[in-house]
Formats: structure tokens, C-alpha cells, sequence
């Protein structure tokens, strides 16, 4: 999972202060841990209208594995590309090859960094 399907877009409209059955969902589907969607989604079916304690629990633990996912996000390490490997020069290149087509084939002299820094384009 990349670091930009984590983070909150820019300009992105607030959300909902107090959201409603979909917006729960959608919020459990997409922004929490994976390991706690089930329950999550499990603790908002068995959820009444009327039982506003539990709604409250409901939203703190949201909120909770929320704030997890935007902590684990934030660890992510941020990929270094020495620029004395010549592969570096063609990151974008091989980047967009890779996209393209279900197998690339790069060759190149032995130290060029293919082996080191081709999983981490």
C-alpha cells in the first residue's frame, strides 16, 4: 500500500461530525486497519438507532483504529536512490515500462543496481 492511499487528500472536503450509517461504513471500509474492519463492521450492524453509548464506543474505536493507520502511514519509509547507480537516471522510465506491461526485462552491467533498486521503483 502506498503512502499517497493513506494520507488525506489536499483540499478534501471534513468530514462528517456526526456521521451517518454510510459514512460509517465507508470510513470502515477505507480508512481503518485492516484488522479491525470485521468487528468494526460486525459492532455496527448489531448497532441500534436509539443506543447513543454504543454509537459513542462505535466512533472512538473508528477513531482509534483510524488515528493507528495515519500513525503506521506516517512510519513508512521514504525510498533513497543513490544517484551514482546508473539505473537512478532511468527510474521514470522503468517506472512507466513496468505500468505498461506485465513483464519488463531490464539489463544492465553488473553494480548498476538493478537487483537493490528495482523493488523499491
Amino acid at each position: 500500500m502506498t503512502r499517497e492511499a493513506l494520507t488525506p487528500v489536499e483540499g478534501a472536503a471534513p468530514e462528517p461530525a456526526n456521521p451517518g450509517r454510510a459514512e460509517f461504513e465507508r470510513r470502515i471500509e477505507e480508512q481503518v486497519l485492516a484488522r479491525d474492519r470485521r468487528a468494526l463492521r460486525a459492532r455496527l450492524r448489531r448497532l441500534r438507532s436509539g443506543n447513543r453509548a454504543a454509537r459513542r464506543r462505535l466512533e472512538a474505536a473508528v477513531a482509534r483504529s483510524r488515528a493507528a493507520r495515519a500513525a503506521r502511514a506516517a512510519r513508512l519509509p521514504v525510498p533513497e536512490f543513490p544517484p551514482e547507480l546508473p539505473i537512478t537516471a532511468e527510474r521514470a522510465a522503468i517506472a512507466a515500462a513496468v505500468e505498461a506491461h506485465p513483464v519488463v526485462v531490464v539489463r544492465g552491467d553488473t553494480g548498476s543496481g538493478k537487483t537493490t533498486q528495482l523493488p523499491k521503483i
